[in-house]
């Protein structure tokens, strides 16, 4: 389920990274900003603006995050990096399904988004 209106009819504001205020959008309408190879669960609840990053898993059985970083998997018990073997084998069998194959230059910039997101997060937890 996703929300494209604030149920205040206010400004849709954005929070477009980790640790950012939300920005002011200056829309009224705005779904959910979704990257690619995004997996979500049955029935997950995205809310208006949430913004989405690339690759990452969402099962969760409340709301979503209004921003959940690139390459991350969300249950109920937290976030934990993606485990890039299993993110690898699921969109292979996707694209695999759909005539498609991935790319090299798609995975090093899949690889390269993982290894900032999870330098990133080993690096706020270290300090």
């Amino acid at each position: 389920n996703a929300s494209n209106l604030k149920n205040t009819y206010g400004e849709v504001r954005v929070q477009l990274g980790a640790g950012c205020a939300p920005e002011p959008t200056s829309r009224q309408f705005l779904g959910p900003v979704i990257g690619d190879f995004v997996r979500t669960a049955i029935g997950t609840r995205l809310t208006t603006g949430s913004c989405i990053g690339t690759g990452c898993c969402l099962a969760l059985s409340g709301f979503a995050p209004k921003f959940a970083s690139p390459m991350t998997f969300h249950t109920d018990a937290g976030v934990s990096p993606m485990n890039m073997d299993a993110f690898y084998r699921t969109v292979v069998a996707m694209q695999h399904r759909r005539g498609w194959s991935l790319r090299d230059a798609e995975k090093t910039v899949l690889e390269a988004l993982a290894d900032a997101h999870h330098s990133a997060v080993s690096a706020s937890r270290a300090s």
